[in-house]
């Protein structure tokens, strides 16, 4: 029973480590970025090589969105942001529960 017990726990832990190796390969390092997608990330380049792998995909993914917004798209979503902006952090707190109720 016991060493049952310890080939399952070495076979969770290589398999967190081998998500982790994947998540990294994953996301993209500052040089793999376009130079469109560096350009939207520009104040993130000195510390991108240094983020979490999957905030870097989150944000490569963003600024892949970002380059195919249309003038009005870029306008509006710069809207929403300011509007987000003057919210109070309970304000955002609730707009987030209630964003991510409804995702589910």
């Amino acid at each position: 029973m016991n060493a049952i017990r310890w080939i399952r726990i070495t076979l969770m832990l290589a398999l967190v480590a081998a998500g982790s190796v994947y998540a990294d390969d994953a996301a993209p390092t500052w040089r793999q970025l376009s130079g469109d997608q560096q350009r939207v990330l520009q104040r993130f380049s000195e510390d991108w090589n240094a983020l979490p792998a999957e905030r870097r995909q989150r944000m490569s993914t963003g600024a892949n969105r970002w380059l195919n917004m249309s003038p009005e798209q870029r306008q509006q979503a710069r809207g929403r942001l300011g509007k987000w902006q003057q919210l109070s952090p309970q304000q955002r707190q609730r707009a987030k529960h209630q964003f991510n109720r409804y995702r589910r």
